[in-house]
């Protein structure tokens, strides 16, 4: 008689086997579902924390933010969570570029740039385009604001070189805003660079690249983008009338200014609306120089009077004596042409304030600058009153200035005092000790020349 085999399911020692084996898949697989959960939770805990970190600079509170991001910088790591590590990076160079501007600039611009600098280590063009685009465009701004501080030419070249790095991810067509905002950046970039070398150049692509951005800032949809652009760009105009088409880049920057101040109110951005009046009175004393003389100084006075009602001398004094050097200037050319006593008078009390803020100690340059001008007014106040007194004290503002614009440091500026003594001394030997005053006249020329 065959002997019948009994099922898997009725022999007891299979049965423990499999209970056994089961239990223990079960265990891992309750064990590893658990570890997934708490995996996704702890992650899930983390992005919150970013969003509140993010929504603290948003906020414009950076150092509530940064503490968050460092508490969260000692749990993230770089090697299991490099894109969350990345994106606090980030963040953490947001916090810092922010607290720049109310202390320790140099430090926390540079602690910036090292924050986005190791965020673009795992943030690659290849793998994550557009957080990588986007960093770059920061760390530029960074740079722009070190230019400000040190090393002026390469630090633009840095912030230059991440702005074209973002373009390569922003497009017209694809990211139309983004595209826009680096061009005009970019644009500031190019026209800072100007000041220092290949003028013509490098303000032809600054305004290529503000016309790029005023392809997206339309004035309907962006005005307040559509203004800043404007704005810019009539600055690059106002240079490169310096060196190439005076009249026409002038005549280009005073049409500019103008779209600018449609958006500018001054109730609506009374700062900016001050900033393009400024400007904007800058390109028309220029402009009289060329034609229109009475007129175009009289709208340039007017635009400056607009300006320092806003840049007033306790909220913001460097700019207030700022414009009161320019506006004493302006005053000073139109005293050649109309009312002249009138005139100088107010030449005389525009500098008189604004040394009140410009002085040796706090702005040397500034100040000298000033008492150059201070110079030029009484050589020409001495021409209508008080000859001897007022070529003396122009004598002495311009020695007042050569304190500063020494041969070693300022040879230009000195070479100009040193022609403008000269001048000086040879009237004063009109009046007075003639064989003494001509003989400084000649030192003075000599020293210009030297």
């Amino acid at each position: 008689m065959v002997k019948k085999r009994k099922k898997w399911y009725q022999n007891k020692l299979l049965i423990t086997a499999c209970s056994l084996i089961a239990s223990t898949l079960l265990g891992f697989l309750v064990t590893y579902g658990f570890a997934i959960r708490n995996e996704n939770i702890n992650r899930s805990r983390i992005e919150t924390n970013i969003n509140y970190a993010e929504s603290l600079i948003n906020q414009n509170a950076p150092e509530d933010a940064l503490k968050k991001i460092q508490e969260l910088l000692t749990t993230v790591s770089k090697e299991t969570e490099p894109k969350l590590y990345a994106r606090i990076k980030l963040d953490e160079g947001q916090t810092f570029f922010i607290m720049a501007y109310s202390k320790e600039q140099e430090l926390n611009l540079k602690k910036a740039i090292s924050a986005y600098k190791e965020a673009l280590q795992i943030f690659t063009l290849k793998k994550y385009p557009e957080d990588y685009a986007r960093t770059q465009s920061f760390m530029a701004n960074a740079f722009f604001g070190m230019s400000d501080i040190r090393n002026k030419e390469e630090n633009l070249n840095y912030a230059i070189n991440a702005n074209l790095e973002a373009l390569k991810v922003y497009k017209p067509d694809k990211n139309p805003e983004q595209y826009a905002r680096v061009s005009l950046n970019l644009g500031v970039d190019y026209g800072n660079l100007a000041k220092i070398g290949d003028q013509e150049k490098n303000l032809k692509k600054a305004i290529d690249l503000f016309n790029n951005a005023l392809g997206f800032f339309n004035e309907k949809e962006y005005p307040a983008a559509f203004a800043t652009v404007n704005l810019n760009m009539a600055n690059a105009y106002q240079a490169l009338s310096e060196i190439l088409d005076k009249e026409e880049n002038l005549l280009k920057a005073i049409t500019v200014n103008e779209k600018a101040l449609e958006i500018f109110t001054v109730e609506s951005y009374p700062l900016d609306y001050a900033t393009v009046q400024l400007n904007l009175g800058i390109a028309l004393e220029s402009l009289s120089s060329i034609k229109d003389m009475e007129t175009n100084l009289q709208k340039a006075i007017t635009a400056y009077e607009n300006a320092i009602g806003i840049f007033t001398l306790n909220d913001y004094p460097s700019d207030y004596a700022a414009i009161l050097s320019n506006l004493a200037y302006a005053y000073l050319s139109l005293s050649e042409i109309s009312s002249q006593e009138s005139n100088l008078k107010k030449v005389g009390e525009a500098y008189a304030e604004a040394l009140k803020v410009f002085t040796v100690e706090d702005y040397p340059t500034k100040y000298a600058s000033t008492q150059i001008g201070v110079g030029d007014y009484y050589l020409r106040l001495s021409k209508v009153k008080d000859a001897e007194v007022n070529i003396k004290n122009a004598i002495k503002a311009y020695g007042e200035a050569l304190k500063i614009f020494t041969i070693e440091k300022y040879p230009g500026d000195y070479a100009i005092i040193q022609n403008a003594l000269s001048g000086a001394y040879t009237q004063l030997a009109q009046i007075s000790d003639r064989e003494e005053n001509l003989s400084k006249a000649q030192q003075a020329k000599d020293e210009a020349e030297n």
